[in-house]
């Protein structure tokens, strides 16, 4: 497929893109503990075109395949039970953009490289629903 080459770089960029906070003495020595601490979610899908949402501490990192990145203020998560909840909004070439993410307790197969991942998620994106996979940690 002719978007592969352009997926594979776009994903090794996000991931190279991502520094560790090394304001911490314990994760200055440990890279493994640093990459942890990059995110609180990250959130990936294939379809109708690839999407990856990363979930940081104060921003949350919207990516999809031909569209530029939209950046959103981070907002606290409401967990509820099995499901934890993230509600954002933004302005973006003057149009207010909404996203809501649910991240539920509940295993996810990514059906284009058969990972299995330990959280599936669900994204609401100004009336578009998207479904996907999501960890909590760098997979290993």
């Amino acid at each position: 497929m002719k978007q592969t080459p352009f997926l594979l770089t776009l994903i090794g960029m996000v991931v190279w893109s991502c520094k560790p906070d090394t304001s911490s003495s314990s994760t200055q020595n440990d890279p493994v503990q640093a990459m942890q601490a990059v995110f609180e979610y990250s959130c990936r899908g294939t379809e109708p075109s690839f999407w990856l949402i990363e979930i940081y501490k104060d921003s949350i990192v919207y990516l999809r395949a031909g569209l530029p990145k939209i950046l959103y203020p981070y907002q606290k998560a409401r967990v509820q039970g099995d499901s934890t909840c993230y509600t954002t909004k933004t302005k973006l070439y003057g149009k207010e953009t909404k996203l809501s993410i649910t991240v539920l307790a509940d295993s996810c197969r990514d059906g284009r490289s058969d990972t299995v991942y330990p959280f599936s998620a669900i994204i609401e994106k100004d009336g578009e629903t998207l479904h996907g996979c999501a960890i909590s940690e760098p997979l290993k």
